[in-house]
């Protein structure tokens, strides 16, 4: 039986502080997530990866139990569900699992692009969920425990239900199974006052997180840069008529006045030039970042041995030109890994390493920055 879930904190005005809150506090963690999920695959045995990476989607399920965003909560549990298997050393990282949780990470994004911009989760998880499940199904099926387990838990989940109550009531999210039969409204009533306390907590916490940044819209800093711009203006016919002034009135109070109030000027104004400037810079690593994972799925795809090594990712480019330059260069990228990059055998048999490097660098050349793609494949004809 299907329930419907109740949207209608995500609308609600006095939310709407702690909603943009975990929209951005979400953005940043899948962020991070994109680069450390490839990591991991890298070093299956770095343990601090690994509970950092926990940790992430952990902090998701958290924060989207406590806004009702139930099938974000689901998806997000399954995936932590795999990772403790991981951190305990019931399971190993393999192609399946990485595969499996990457696909968990594409859900949620698309899933958090949705509650965005439409305030509720109108995307079918059905498959991934299914998926995740599975995963999970087939360790605890290989680590000894035998499928009639499941039944034994549930009896014995039934004694133990009343006892565990109490501290059921302090947890932001519903129970995994009684999540399938109730909507999150009906979870907040049953579990009153305790969890009210637990969620008020939880809001005090977004709050806080976001009270060191601001989300500016590009067009006030644009307006912002413009009237800087005019005050420079004004700044040189000033400086102009201080010239003359010293010119036709040299030594004089007036003329020494007006030559000290000019240099203040001309050192606040430049220095208010450059702070609205540094307002609209953003690293270049914001876009690097984004191309480990497509050159691991290129390269499974292609049947290549590919290695991306990314160099100068602190650079910094205004905001304008960042979001100009993806496309370009994931076109430049895709070329590299088609066109460039050897499958491992030819590559052997040219006296090469099997796996290919693909090297993607910024860096500053006196007022212009440099980005540079190559790789040590057989070129482009």
């Amino acid at each position: 039986m299907q329930t419907t879930v109740d949207y209608s904190l995500l609308k609600d005005p006095d939310m709407k502080e702690i909603f943009d809150s975990f929209i951005v506090e979400t953005k940043e963690l899948l962020e991070k997530l994109d680069l450390d999920l490839i990591e991991l695959e890298q070093r299956p045995e770095d343990m601090d990866l690994l509970n950092e990476i926990f940790r992430s989607f952990h902090t998701i399920k958290g924060t989207s139990g406590f806004l009702g965003l139930v099938k974000l909560q689901k998806i997000t549990h399954r995936c932590e569900d795999i990772l403790n298997k991981l951190r305990k050393g019931e399971a190993s990282v393999n192609e399946e699992i990485m595969n499996g949780i990457l696909q968990g990470y594409d859900s949620i994004k698309a899933l958090l692009s949705v509650i965005e911009d439409q305030k509720n989760e109108n995307v079918d998880t059905e498959a991934i969920i299914s998926t995740l499940q599975g995963i999970i199904d087939d360790l605890e099926t290989s680590a000894g425990k035998p499928k009639q387990e499941k039944k034994e838990s549930k009896k014995a989940g039934a004694k133990q239900e009343t006892k565990e109550a109490p501290q059921l009531s302090d947890q932001i999210e519903p129970d995994p199974k009684s999540e399938e039969k109730k909507s999150v409204k009906e979870v907040k009533e049953n579990h009153e006052p305790a969890a009210q306390k637990s969620l008020d907590e939880k809001r005090q916490s977004l709050i806080k997180k976001g009270e060191n940044t601001i989300r500016v819209d590009v067009e006030r800093l644009d307006d912002l840069l413009n009237f800087v711009q005019e005050l420079v203006l004004g700044r040189n016919r000033l400086a102009q008529l201080n010239i003359e002034m010293m010119m036709e009135h040299e030594g004089t109070e007036l003329s020494r006045n007006l030559g000290e109030a000019t240099r203040q000027i001309d050192l606040m104004t430049t220095e208010l030039q450059l702070a609205v400037m540094k307002t609209r810079m953003i690293k270049i690593g914001k876009v690097f970042n984004r191309f480990p994972r497509l050159v691991r799925d290129l390269s499974r795809e292609t049947g290549k041995d590919i290695q991306l090594v990314i160099k100068g990712e602190e650079t910094e480019l205004d905001k304008t030109l960042i979001e100009e330059i993806n496309d370009p260069l994931v076109h430049l990228v895709r070329n590299s890994i088609d066109h460039g990059i050897e499958p491992p055998d030819e590559r052997v048999k040219c006296g090469k390493d099997g796996k290919g490097n693909i090297t993607l660098s910024a860096e500053h050349e006196g007022n212009n920055i440099i980005i540079t793609i190559s790789d040590d494949g057989k070129g482009i004809d």
